[in-house]
Formats: structure tokens, sequence, C-alpha cells
């Protein structure tokens, strides 16, 4: 925990170098309200595929493919594929009989099974939406600068950036755990990765009987051996969650 003099501090320090990975992206979300921009026209897509209920395919089987039966969103999807194709496998599995997925461990779970998907196949569910803002002509290839203070590393990712940029930089995290601990009047604020890590260890590896994530979907698939891998998943998984 901090006081509230590095509390007022953090408040009132400048942002203006803190760069912003979606500033300048030519691919604009258009689902609703939404206004993310991605650099990659890929990345849009995942954005839209795991945060927005648009109309996915499901490719287990030609039929699949084939059919005019749409799902609404990830959990219709993974339903859908749990439910008629789960039980024709001995155990998770990509469509993708040439995926190296679980070659080296098995998958644990079908919700394992799909992120890998939409991450590494996401050609095979999505349905290109008419209304997506055109990218423009000029291919975008460059690659982003984080440029926190004097930091000139490029990177051709958001996630990626946005990993560096809370794990290299005292940026200021929020706690996903419990909102009270955001309380910035009270001083209780995170000054970076390190300063968040101690705190959930600390404060919230007390409520649980093992390591576990604040997700609750991520409690009921994933297992962790401990508060140390608790804290990497939600570094690098739930980004939007702590920023």
């Amino acid at each position: 925990m901090y006081s509230s003099d590095i509390a007022s501090h953090i408040q009132t320090k400048p942002t203006t170098n803190i760069s912003s990975w979606d500033l300048s992206g030519p691919f604009k979300c258009s689902y609703n309200d939404c206004d993310r921009l991605y650099w990659e026209e890929e990345a849009l897509g995942q954005h839209e595929a795991f945060e927005h209920p648009v109309a996915l395919l499901c490719p287990f089987c030609f039929e699949c493919q084939q059919s005019p039966i749409k799902y609404i969103g990830l959990w219709n999807l993974r339903q859908h594929v749990t439910s008629i194709h789960a039980p024709l496998f001995s155990q998770p599995k990509c469509f993708d009989s040439e995926c190296k997925l679980g070659e080296k461990k098995p998958c644990k779970s079908w919700g394992t099974v799909l992120h890998h998907i939409l991450t590494k196949h996401l050609e095979a569910v999505r349905i290109t939406s008419e209304a997506k803002t055109s990218p423009p002509t000029t291919k975008y290839k460059i690659s982003k600068k984080c440029s926190y203070d004097t930091c000139n590393q490029l990177f051709k990712t958001r996630d990626k950036f946005l990993y560096h940029l809370i794990t290299y930089h005292p940026y200021p995290l929020r706690c996903p755990y419990n909102s009270e601990c955001n309380n910035i009047a009270s001083g209780k604020v995170y000054l970076g990765s390190m300063e968040l890590e101690t705190h959930i260890k600390a404060d919230h590896s007390v409520q649980f009987s093992e390591p576990m994530c604040f997700d609750g979907k991520c409690q009921q698939e994933k297992h962790y051996q401990d508060w140390d891998t608790v804290v990497d998943h939600v570094l690098r998984e739930h980004l939007l969650d702590i920023k």
C-alpha cells in the first residue's frame, strides 16, 4: 500500500508520454458504441470475437461450415462445440488435424481449445462484416514505439506492447480482485506490476484455498501451481481489468 502523498503524485502525474496503442490504428471496431482501434485487421477480428456477440462459424466439420446456423458470441459457439463435437474426441483437441496444439502437453479443457482457435485459426470461425470500416489502401507495417519517458523499444502487436508497458515501467495498475482496493483517495494505488503482485499475494491469497484468478470463468477452467503463476496470468490475459 502507498501513502496519500504517492497517490496524489500518481493522480496528477502527466500521462502524455504514456503511449496508447489504439490512438492511430486504421481498423476500428464498429460494434455498437465500441471505438477500439487496431493496427492489424486480425487483431480487430480477435477483439470482436472475444469481446462482442458477433456471428461465428463452427470449424469442426464440413456440415457446420456449410450450415446457415451461426453462433452469436463465443459462449454460444462454445456450447455448440462442447455438446456436439466434444463427445467425439477422447480429449479436447483442435479441429485442424495438422495443428500442433497439445503436441507437448494435452489440453485440459475445451475453453482452452476455443481460445486457441480464435487466436490461431481466426479465419475458420470469422464472418466478415460488411459494415466494418475498410482499411486504407496503404498497408501499415510500422512498429509501435513505446515512448514511455525515453523508451524507444518497438512492438508489432498491441498485446506485447501493453505487457511491456506494465512490466517494465511504473504504470499505475488497478487491483482486479476488489474494487475497494482501487480507491485513490485512500492511497490504495499500485505503481507497477511488482507492487500489484505484492498486494495480491499479501491481501487476496488468504481469500482462496488455492491460487486462483479473480475471473469467474478462469476459476472454473484453470488451475495454478502458485500465486506467481496466477499473477503472470492476470498480467498477460486480463490487461483491460488492471489498467
